[in-house]
């Protein structure tokens, strides 16, 4: 869930009050849960929802460009992280849960609750703006 939030916001400190806010909400909203859905996916769309209406509220700008290390502990490129961080949050979102959650574009869609074309533009389009912005990167760094 931090993880994801983190992308999202490229803050700690927000990413943190998601984390927070999000189990309180699952936690209030516990008789909504569906039996048949993981819990994991249920609170990544929590967290998801909250860091995008956090996003929203705050009307981030400024974007900070992730460690060495990426929240998943995987050595990843510094620049492709940068140009993700510069992706607008709902594209972020998309792109944490298929690429860093590992989630295919039906299970995102459930996730956000969004249909799954929405899912597949969004991460076209993120797809797209990262060629734009790495355009000197071999094609393999973005699939």
């Amino acid at each position: 869930m931090y993880r994801q939030a983190r992308l999202i916001l490229r803050n700690p400190a927000d990413a943190d009050e998601v984390v927070q806010s999000s189990f309180e909400r699952a936690f209030a909203h516990r008789d909504r849960f569906d039996a048949g859905r993981s819990v994991r996916a249920w609170l990544l769309g929590i967290a998801s929802h909250e860091a995008l209406h956090l996003a929203r509220r705050n009307r981030v700008r400024a974007w900070l460009p992730l460690s060495g290390r990426e929240p998943d502990q995987r050595p990843r490129s510094s620049t492709v992280w940068q140009a993700v961080a510069r992706l607008p949050a709902r594209n972020r979102a998309v792109i944490g849960l298929v690429y860093l959650h590992g989630y295919s574009l039906q299970e995102v869609a459930v996730i956000l609750e969004i249909p799954p074309g929405t899912v597949g533009s969004r991460l076209h389009s993120a797809r797209r703006a990262l060629r734009t912005v790495l355009t000197d990167q071999p094609e393999e760094v973005l699939a």
